[in-house]
């Protein structure tokens, strides 16, 4: 008898042991899904991206970091039509030094609000470059005159009666109507034409000259001068205003998944 209600003791601990070592398979499976929605969730929130957070901002601001841009490029445009006549073409260097400067105005004054449209960007570097370049162009083109009378009062012993500066003066008309002559309608366009084609006076061709004159630069020289100044410029200036159209770098860091 107390053999046989020992096993009975026994079957029935065990039984009770197994029943309480099960797990419970419903509950824990309820659990795990609703981390795994939880986490899923969490990782929609942190890798989409806000369709709004990097649309264009309106031009304004970049129109008047442009115009600052222009104020800064004047003074520096008319230093370089002195520093594009530099022999061995040392002035190039000064366009993109230049450009650096002018671009990095823009960009400072406009970046709080980048990004900017792709085309409203590439239309103000492209203003500025066209701006800088055709004022020291043409800057250059008007003091070509007044640079050509100071060589050929060097070249010329009589003066016909007239003071130095009135010889000056006098020269400077006539190569103005030469150009114009020549190379119409004389002005930025005939020096252009001139100095690709010929950049030399040829000696008769002035009235109050005996001697052949020639600018600081003619034909080839010129030539490569003007591409190598323009690609330069729109490089230094490029490099700082064609940041603008890409949004800022965030160094928000996500959230850590939570479990």
């Amino acid at each position: 008898m107390t053999t046989t209600t020992n096993s009975k003791t026994k079957v029935k601990t065990s039984t009770h042991h197994d029943e309480l070592g099960k797990p419970s398979t419903a509950g824990s499976g309820e659990t795990a899904d609703n981390a795994m929605t939880d986490t899923t969730k969490e990782s929609e929130n942190q890798v989409a991206p806000n369709p709004s957070e990097h649309a264009p901002t309106p031009p304004a601001r970049l129109l008047a970091a442009t115009l600052v841009g222009a104020i800064v490029a004047t003074p520096l445009a008319w230093l370089l039509s002195y520093g594009a006549t530099l022999p061995f073409f040392l002035g190039t260097f000064f366009f993109a030094l230049f450009g650096l400067i002018v671009g990095a105005s823009v960009y400072r004054v406009a970046s709080p609000k980048r990004p900017y449209g792709k085309f409203t960007v590439v239309f103000a570097t492209t203003a500025l470059v066209a701006y800088v370049f055709t004022f020291a162009l043409v800057k250059e083109s008007r003091d070509l005159p007044r640079d050509l009378a100071k060589k050929a009062i060097k070249k010329t012993a009589d003066l016909g009666g007239r003071t130095p500066k009135e010889y000056r003066a006098d020269v400077a008309k006539e190569v103005n109507q030469y150009l114009a002559n020549a190379y119409p309608p004389g002005g930025p366009q005939g020096y252009i034409r001139w100095s690709l084609t010929n950049g030399k006076i040829a000696r008769g061709n002035l009235p109050s000259v005996n001697a052949e004159i020639a600018g600081p630069q003619s034909d080839l020289a010129f030539a490569i001068r003007i591409v190598l100044t323009l690609a330069l410029l729109a490089f230094g200036l490029g490099s700082q205003t064609l940041a603008l159209y890409h949004p800022p770098k965030t160094n928000k860091k996500p959230d850590a998944i939570k479990t």
